[in-house]
């Protein structure tokens, strides 16, 4: 959603929200990436484009969103501290999904659940997922309408810590790169 033309701030580079229906809730889903990214961009490319600040570009699409969506979800990779602004100045949005934190086994099988039984479309966040990258995590929603243009919203999120050491799932075979075209080679590579 901050991924913007520069000459048009308020078109979005690629779709900038989302919306699909899962056991009855409609979820929506903003997509917000840091400002400094931008340096991974192609430099030529970036000439037309820029990262707008997450905040501004989460309210346009939150009061959208709120429109279409029971749940409300921002996915990114901000920053605990442009998580944490984004929580406090950004009301509507029910999980900010992304905040990549260090895991370790002792993590595994937290369950943490978060409950408001009577919210409001604009409340104030309620759960900041974080996520790792050898952790799987769940997160589960129940919705139930409270009445008033209210619903009571519970979130349970759980975390599952991935080690190559489990079993394979019955069905699944090993993994084989060769067959996603990834190959190894041991010659040195050639620079140009």
């Amino acid at each position: 959603a901050n991924l913007v033309h520069a000459s048009s701030p308020s078109l979005s580079v690629f779709p900038p929200r989302a919306v699909f229906t899962v056991d009855g809730i409609r979820v929506g889903v903003l997509g917000l990436t840091r400002r400094e990214w931008g340096k991974f961009l192609d430099a030529d490319r970036m000439k037309t484009l820029r990262i707008e600040d997450p905040v501004p570009a989460a309210r346009r699409r939150v009061a959208e969103l709120r429109k279409e969506a029971d749940l409300v979800v921002a996915l990114g990779n901000l920053t605990a501290e442009e998580n944490a602004e984004l929580r406090r100045r950004v009301l509507g949005i029910d999980i900010i999904a992304g905040e990549s934190v260090p895991f370790s086994a002792a993590d595994a099988g937290q369950v943490l659940e978060a409950r408001d039984p009577s919210r409001g479309p604009f409340g104030q966040t309620l759960l900041v997922e974080k996520d790792g990258f050898n952790v799987l995590t769940t997160v589960r929603a129940e919705r139930r309408d409270a009445g008033g243009g209210e619903a009571g919203l519970t979130l349970r999120q759980e975390h599952v810590f991935l080690s190559d050491e489990l079993p394979l799932e019955q069905g699944f075979g090993d993994f084989d790169a060769a067959a996603f075209g990834v190959v190894g080679r041991a010659e040195p590579p050639l620079l140009p």
